[in-house]
């Protein structure tokens, strides 16, 4: 009878590890032949929005009903946030971020070995459209994050909307330009939802999912309120990788190079085979701007900000330097072609992100940028979207 037991009971265990064993499963309606999934794992605060495949850790076919599955626990570190990529092979690699208003082809989850979730959502709109069938608290209060949002997107795909009927064929910058300044000067959607997401992120009982919420909101905005939040961190979670992140992050303990900092010099070929140096280059400030063809976030920066201020500063002493960690040579010509940026300089060795340049930049993730001074002294680092114009007026004022 003890033996009978002892049996049931060891059968027990083994039925309660199993069920509790690592689970992260979907499905997905609007993929092709050619859609794969990825779990790619943020180690760093850094890679929450970066298009490098340096973090991807597995990935799971689709079967023919949309059904996809990851079950190796051995893959997972407990409290780490992942982001689940929906990849159509054929154009992209598997770290490549596309977000454009409310096509987003990623999702993020705080993720243990033991974790239990289900979703079902949409190639096209992976954030918009996941529902979770299956989850816990913690992905529970990320789901709220999303739907806080929707907002911010669904702005997005009305400038988009407002942008192709002025010109179907070929929109416009300088219309797109125009509308965005538009609506940002008459709109209170985007403070509303800066508001929400500080709300959520003071309020939110689980700070790791509160530091994901402030991966939306930029420093420069409201520093006091992130001074609040890393003393919230510091408190709660002073063991996390996070934590420390954020707290370096904060107080200028950058692993960038320095702003004030001797900018390395070197020498890449450029799109027509000649020979660029940076130094060449002394005399006026360069934006140093890293990317690659198949980061979707770059080529927006490049497109959306980059052009137009190169545009409007070129001829007071303001140039940019591209540098592309693409390795096929033909998806990064036709980028600079697509994307109408070939008026500035485009370098690469070919190199991936096994560059050296990108090696002496610290460069850990995409896009990322340092505006150069004329005497070659970093000046600025990270300009992103407006910030960069704010930069740039100020200099040239």
């Amino acid at each position: 009878m003890k033996k009978y037991a002892l049996i049931v009971c060891l059968l027990s265990l083994a039925y309660t590890a199993l069920s509790q064993s690592f689970l992260l499963k979907g499905n997905l309606v609007g993929f092709n032949n050619n859609t794969r999934v990825y779990l790619l794992k943020m180690d760093h605060l850094d890679h929450f929005f970066a298009g490098s495949n340096q973090t991807v850790v597995d990935s799971a076919a689709i079967d023919a009903n949309g059904h996809f599955e990851f079950t190796d626990a051995a893959i997972i570190e407990d409290n780490t946030f992942y982001r689940l990529n929906v990849i159509d092979e054929e154009q992209d690699n598997p770290g490549a971020l596309y977000m454009v208003g409310s096509k987003e082809n990623f999702a993020f989850f705080l993720l243990n070995k033991q974790s239990q979730i289900a979703i079902s959502t949409d190639a096209t709109y992976v954030s918009k459209n996941l529902v979770l069938s299956k989850t816990d608290e913690a992905n529970s209060l990320i789901q709220k994050l999303r739907t806080l949002l929707r907002k911010d997107n669904e702005f997005v795909d009305n400038l988009i909307a407002r942008r192709r009927k002025l010109n179907p064929d070929k929109p416009s910058y300088n219309d797109s330009v125009k509308i965005i300044n538009e609506q940002i000067s008459n709109s209170g959607v985007i403070t509303h939802t800066y508001q929400s997401i500080k709300n959520f992120a003071d309020t939110v009982s689980n700070p790791l999912v509160s530091m994901l919420a402030m991966q939306y909101l930029p420093v420069d905005d409201d520093r006091p309120f992130h001074i609040k939040m890393n003393e919230r961190y510091q408190r709660t979670i002073p063991e996390s990788k996070y934590a420390e992140q954020f707290d370096a992050m904060l107080n200028g303990k950058s692993t960038y190079l320095e702003v004030g900092s001797k900018a390395p010099d070197f020498q890449l070929p450029d799109n027509k085979g000649r020979n660029i140096t940076l130094s060449s280059l002394h005399g006026r400030y360069v934006l140093v701007d890293f990317w690659a063809s198949w980061c979707h976030p770059c080529r927006q920066e490049n497109v959306a900000f980059i052009k137009p201020m190169y545009e409007q500063f070129k001829k007071k002493g303001f140039t940019v330097l591209s540098i592309s960690l693409d390795i096929n040579r033909e998806n990064w010509i036709a980028a600079i072609q697509k994307d109408e940026t070939g008026m500035w300089h485009h370098v690469s060795d070919m190199q991936g992100q096994a560059s050296p340049v990108a090696g002496a930049y610290k460069i850990r993730s995409l896009p990322y940028n340092y505006l150069i001074g004329p005497d070659g002294i970093i000046v600025a680092s990270d300009l992103r979207g407006a910030a960069l114009e704010k930069k740039l007026k100020k200099l040239f004022r």
